[in-house]
């Protein structure tokens, strides 16, 4: 379970644009798990996105970009990921938000309309 977790953290925070700080080259200096973006330099652990409106908003404004071309290649699952925002279910969204971008990411490559 905390792995799962961790990979939807991670999908999360690549598409909003975080980095992540490890160094192959020096494995020893950072950790995979931190990242830093527009809002700081953040352990996995401590990204918000499946506590907090305010961390997953910008990541629901951006897949919303999207919306059109995927409504009918996705088409349920788009419509789950509506139905948890409207409920006001964090959880559920934060699942279903990584969930779609896996998808997005997955499909973008194999030439969807209007990949990322």
């Amino acid at each position: 379970m905390i792995d799962q977790y961790k990979e939807r953290t991670r999908t999360l925070a690549k598409f909003d644009d975080y980095r992540c700080l490890f160094d192959k080259d020096r494995p020893h200096k950072y950790s995979k798990d931190i990242y830093v973006g527009d809002r700081g330099r953040f352990h996995l652990s401590e990204m918000e996105y499946d506590g907090s409106w305010d961390w997953i908003v910008p990541i629901l404004s951006k897949i919303s970009e999207h919306r059109l071309f995927c409504y009918e290649d996705y088409g349920v699952g788009y419509h789950h990921l509506i139905e948890c925002i409207l409920d006001f279910n964090l959880d559920e969204t934060f699942k279903e938000a990584a969930l779609f971008i896996d998808w997005l990411n997955k499909n973008s490559n194999e030439g969807l309309k209007d990949p990322i």
